[in-house]
Formats: structure tokens, C-alpha cells, sequence
């Protein structure tokens, strides 16, 4: 559960506009396990699930398993806690005394809350006799609270340390709760039921509310005055609940709102942002909203308001005039928040990370600044190989599922990506989208490619001899075999991997491997791994190699982690059985060295220092999914991924 953030004080605009100016030097934090730090956003690029605010500067933060202390309005964030579980709600009632409530790691277990008497600075666990999860929390004091799971309310008359568990009769799943007092609270269910208590939870007294239904907020300004809001808009009682009027209607998605007294309040409803000053007796829209995707909504006294949501990119906005206008609490790239689906870096200071409609961002100190760079083209570019610090290449292209239409596009760039020029020659009309690239020298590189939708299916390999000024086809045995990755270890020797294509009942990987520069290519290895129904495709869709004998291929298939491994130059292929029932969607693989390396996964990273025999997780924590992996050492690598995130390590990705 997701609920009102509560900013509670004023500030000015200038105030704001002088936090936001110092937002691109925020130092890099850490997420995860502690081995990665946060480069692309700024603080940090995991979605806020909830906070609170003490003033308009400090304040709380949620996000997965871990909790923020911020100074600076969320400029900045400090962690206080990280742990492996799901945060739902946070609130305080001053500036020491909070309390934070989640499910604990892949939902099994007893419930989570943590708190804190000393402003955050050590929060401690209290165990609870309730399986499952906390979706809300509440506080009217220092000593009196509640929160909700299901259709049971808990309540405590000590700060937290114990709890009495009592049922609420006739609910579907409570969504939100209110502590009004020692005997006194508000709960409501995620359907039309509103309840309250007067003795403690020993009974209660049922209020169904027929409009707005599936209802996901409450608030209670006092023991009569109080707010709903569900899918259709927000309804109000002034008599406790006995009678109630609808205030905002037909506005799909009021789920969240927050109100500072019984007249002054905000609530997000169809994608805006709305404002009262009387009570809800009028209701007016704000032109200006930050952006959609917004969780929850947070107000604070009278002329300022927060809204904060879920997803990457922008997490956070501020408005400091009652949500005339709004700023964005972060710092991102180019202003970029798509997907970055590769990543290169040539020594530790130089990297490009390309993705979505033709983004290129690059570095030059490391990754404390990217740089957007103009590619020339509006196409998705999956792929990057540069071979020193002027000469690289991107590859990449449109997938019309629509139409049964792809096309083939590559880039180059002669002056380490100042200028980007395309390369038609043998590229232009190909009815492929184009997903990796490798080069040897300037001279000499592979670009691969698949599709199977329209009257194309397959995969195509392009190669060139002059650096890219024209590229030709290099045939290779089974043309149902779309190509999702390419590396070369030298001039001559080097590997394609991907997926047969045209009937997904096959969920069938595929290796290809060539001894002389792609001349000739063979299948080394196909293999249709366990299957689950044959529901879905297997595919490899990442291949590295360190040197003609040793390479390493990964993807995944019916809810299996594929994880190939040779050592002979691909006479012999060895399928990991470990790690298969990881299920993990491998989505790009990487070594340092012939022992050192790492593979991606949404959210984790897994990581062998004995070439790929053996592999143990790096959890990174939440973030929009990352899919690119580059590393210039054991220990200096990189990683990126949708909402233009962009996470660190020097430590080779393993806790300090």
C-alpha cells in the first residue's frame, strides 16, 4: 500500500530553485548490497514507494528494503536502513519516534516493522505473530498505533513493541489505516467498506461507502470530518461517517490525497493533480503536473505540495506554490529516462551506454557525468563497440509488430561520439533489428541480428573489413536462428548466440561459432532446455569471451537461467546446472579476465571468479531493470538499464 506522503512545511521558491541547482552534484550512493552505487539518477534511480516529512527539507524515504534520511528535500539521501524486504508504509509522529512496515523477501515469512526512537539512526525489528505483510501504519502519539494486513488490525499502546491482533468483521483487504487515539481509529478496505473503532478494536462499526468504490485512501481530519478516495473519484462525511457526499466524481485513479486540516488538501484523480482550500466543497484542477505514473500525493501546510511515485527516471517533484508548478527533485542525463540496452567502457574513465530512440550517453571522468550525444537516428540502438577512444559503432533498429516491418540501422563515430554518421552499405533495407556488435580493430567487426514475425524469419550476420563503410552477409547453417549477441576474441575467432525462431514450441538456444572471421559459421551447441508447457522461447541473449578457447553464453527459457560454458573453443559446450533453477532472465554477460565475470538480471547481478564454473548473486535492489553490463577490471565495472539507470562498483560488485 502506497500512501500520502505528508510534507508539513512551507518553502519558498528560491529555496528550491538553489537545492535544485546543486542536484548533479549529489554524491553517488550505494544500493544493494553495498557493492554498487547509483551514477544515473540522481540521488538514486529506485522507485519511492513512500516517505514523510518533518518541513519542507527533512524527511524519510522508502524504497524496496531500504530507508533515507534526507536534509535537503530529497536532493541528497543517506542510508539508515537496508534490508532484504518490501517496505509498504512509513511515518513518524516528530523527529525521532517512526515506524516502517512491509512484506518480508518473496512474501514468506512474518510480517516486517521496524522502529525507530532516535530519528533513524538505528531502527530495530519487532517480530510479530503475523504471517504475511503490513500494508499501512499509523501513529496518533509516540505510544499509540495501528496497522493493517488483510482483514486483521493491529494495534499498540507501547511505541511498537508489542501488538494485540484484532479481526475487522466483513472486509475485503484492508488498504489504509488512521489512529485518531488511544481507543479511536479508521480503516478501509480495498472495495466500499470504511470502519471505526471506539474501544480499541474490540468492535466496529461498518460504513460502506457505494461511492467512489475499490477505495485505496482514507483520511480523517478528526473523529467526524473525513475523506475516501477509490477508482471514481472521492466522497466525503461530516458526520463520522453516517452520511456521504460525493466531492470529486468521474475522476478515475483518486487513490491517494492527503489534507493538512479539515479544509486544505490535495488529491490525485485521472492523471492530475486537484486542490481544495474548502473543505472539498470546490475542487480545482492544477494545469501543471509533474508527469504520469505518480503514486501518491503529499501536501504540506498551505502553500506547498509533493507529488512522488513509482517507477525510474523522476521520482520525486516539488511544488512550492500549492502545485501551480512543479521541479523535479533528481538529476538524469540528457533529461533521458528510457532504456539503455548496452554499455562499454575502454578504460576507467571512458564509457557510452546507448538504448532507446537512438540515446547515446557517454563519459569521460568514470561515470560522475554523462554526456547525451546526438547518434543522427530516432531508431532503438541495442549495441556498442568502440576499439579505442575515437572509433566506435552502434547498431540497432524498428520493430513494427504492427506492420510485420523491422530495419537495420548502424552508426559510427570516428571522434569518440562527437559526431555520429550512419552506415547504409549493405545495411540499408534490412528487414532486421540489428542486437549486437563487436570489433576487433577499425577495421574489422561483426554486427547480428533476428526477427520472426511478417514474411522474414531468422537472423542475419554482417560483416566488414573497412570499418563499416560497407558490411556483407556471412551465411551460416539454419536460417530459423534469430541472433541476439556477437563476440569476437580475435580476428578470426568468435561467437553469435541466439534463439530458433518461427514456432515457439521449440524453445530451442542456439550457438554458433567460427574459427576463421566468420567465413564459415557452425552450430556448437543447440538445446532445448526443460519445459513448463513449451509456453514460451528460450533464447541466449549474451555471449563474452577472453580469449579463442574460453567463452561464456546466457539467456534464459521457460523460468530456467541458461548459462553455457566452454573451454575448447566451443568443441565442447557445458550447460550450468546450478544456477538453472535460478529463473532468471539473463540479459547480458561480461569477463574481465578469463576468471572474472559477471551476467545481469533485472534487480540481480551474478558473478564467477573461476571463469563461469561456479556463480553466487550480488542483489543490487530495486531499480527499473537492468540489462547491460561492462567491466575494464576485477573490481572497476558498471551497469545499466531501463530509466536510464546507471550503477557502479569498485569493488567487482561484492560488499566492502
Amino acid at each position: 500500500m502506497r500512501r500520502p506522503l505528508i510534507w508539513i512545511a512551507v518553502a519558498s521558491a528560491a529555496t528550491w530553485l538553489a537545492l535544485l541547482l546543486v542536484a548533479g552534484s549529489a554524491a553517488a550512493l550505494s544500493t544493494g548490497n553495498g557493492g554498487w552505487s547509483w551514477q544515473n539518477p540522481l540521488p538514486q534511480g529506485s522507485p519511492y514507494v513512500d516517505g514523510w516529512f518533518l518541513n519542507a527539507t527533512h524527511g524519510w524515504l522508502i524504497s524496496g528494503g531500504d530507508i533515507f534520511r534526507t536534509t535537503n528535500g530529497g536532493l541528497t539521501l543517506t542510508v539508515q536502513a537496508r534490508h532484504t524486504v518490501d517496505f509498504t508504509d512509513i511515518t513518524f509522529v516528530d523527529a525521532t519516534h517512526g515506524w516502517a512496515v512491509g512484506y518480508p523477501a518473496g512474501g514468506r515469512g512474518t510480517a516486517i516493522l521496524y522502529r525507530t526512537t532516535d530519528g533513524g539512526k538505528r531502527w530495530t525489528r519487532v517480530r510479530l505473530r503475523l504471517v504475511g505483510g503490513l500494508d499501512a501504519v499509523s501513529f496518533s502519539t509516540r505510544k499509540v498505533g495501528w496497522a493493517v494486513s488483510g482483514s486483521v488490525a493491529a494495534h499498540t499502546l507501547d511505541g511498537g513493541l508489542h501488538w494485540s491482533l484484532h479481526r475487522v468483521p466483513r472486509v475485503d483487504w484492508l488498504v489504509n489505516v488512521q489512529a485518531l487515539g488511544v481507543r479511536h481509529a479508521w480503516v478501509c478496505d480495498d472495495v466500499d467498506a470504511v470502519l471505526r473503532t471506539d474501544n480499541g478494536g474490540r468492535t466496529w462499526k461498518r460504513f460502506v461507502v457505494h461511492h467512489p468504490a475499490l477505495l485505496a485512501d482514507l483520511h480523517f481530519a478528526n473523529l467526524r470530518d473525513g475523506w475516501v478516495a477509490g477508482d471514481q473519484g472521492l466522497s466525503y462525511t461530516s458526520d463520522g461517517g453516517a452520511h456521504w457526499t460525493v466531492q470529486l466524481s468521474n475522476k478515475q485513479g483518486a487513490g491517494q490525497m492527503a489534507f493538512t486540516d479539515s479544509q486544505h488538501g490535495w488529491a490525485l484523480a485521472g492523471g492530475g493533480v486537484y486542490r481544495t482550500t474548502d473543505g472539498g466543497t470546490t475542487w480545482t484542477a492544477q494545469t501543471t503536473t509533474p508527469s504520469s505514473g505518480w503514486s501518491f500525493v503529499a501536501a504540506p501546510a498551505t502553500a506547498s505540495a509533493v507529488i512522488g511515485g513509482g517507477g525510474s527516471g523522476v521520482q520525486l517533484s516539488h511544488s512550492s506554490d500549492g502545485g501551480l508548478s512543479w521541479s523535479p527533485v533528481i538529476a538524469t542525463a540528457g533529461d533521458f529516462s528510457g532504456e539503455l540496452d548496452a554499455l562499454q567502457f575502454i578504460d576507467p574513465h571512458t564509457g557510452w551506454s546507448v538504448g532507446q530512440s537512438g540515446e547515446i550517453l557517454n563519459t569521460s571522468d568514470g561515470g560522475t557525468q554523462w554526456t547525451p550525444q546526438t547518434s543522427g537516428t530516432d531508431q532503438d540502438l541495442h549495441g556498442v563497440s568502440f576499439v579505442d577512444a575515437d572509433h566506435g559503432w552502434a547498431v540497432g533498429g524498428s520493430n513494427d509488430w504492427l506492420n510485420g516491418t523491422s530495419s537495420a540501422v548502424v552508426v559510427h563515430s570516428s571522434d569518440g561520439g562527437a559526431t555520429w554518421t550512419p552506415q547504409a552499405a549493405g545495411v540499408d533495407g534490412l528487414p532486421y533489428d540489428l542486437a549486437g556488435v563487436a570489433f576487433v580493430n577499425a577495421k574489422q567487426g561483426w554486427a547480428v541480428g533476428g526477427r520472426d514475425w511478417g514474411d522474414v524469419s531468422g537472423g542475419v550476420v554482417l560483416h566488414t573489413t573497412d570499418g563499416g563503410l560497407s558490411w556483407v552477409r556471412q551465411r551460416f547453417p539454419g536460417g530459423d536462428v534469430a541472433l541476439n549477441a556477437v563476440a569476437f576474441a580475435d580476428a578470426r575467432h568468435g561467437w553469435a548466440v541466439g534463439e530458433v525462431v518461427g514456432d515457439a514450441g521449440t524453445n530451442v538456444t542456439v550457438i554458433l561459432g567460427t574459427h576463421d572471421g566468420g567465413t564459415t559459421w557452425t552450430r556448437q551447441r543447440t538445446y532445448g532446455p526443460p519445459t513448463d508447457g513449451n509456453s514460451s522461447d528460450a533464447a541466449l541473449t549474451s555471449v563474452s569471451c577472453t580469449d579463442a578457447r574460453h567463452a561464456v553464453a546466457v539467456g534464459s527459457g521457460n523460468g530456467y537461467t541458461e548459462i553455457f560454458r566452454t573451454v575448447n573453443g566451443g568443441a565442447d559446450w557445458t550447460r550450468l546446472t546450478e544456477p538453472a533453477a535460478w529463473d532468471l532472465e539473463l540479459r547480458d554477460v561480461v569477463f574481465a579476465d578469463a576468471t572474472h565475470g559477471w551476467a545481469v538480471s533485472q534487480d540481480t547481478i551474478i558473478a564467477t571468479t573461476d571463469g563461469g564454473a561456479k556463480w553466487v548473486r550480488q542483489y543490487v535492489g530495486p531499480t527499473g531493470g537492468l540489462t547491460a553490463l561492462s567491466f575494464v577490471s576485477r573490481t572497476r565495472g558498471w551497469v545499466a538499464g531501463r530509466g536510464a539507470d546507471i550503477l557502479t562498483t569498485t569493488t567487482g560488485g561484492f560488499a566492502p
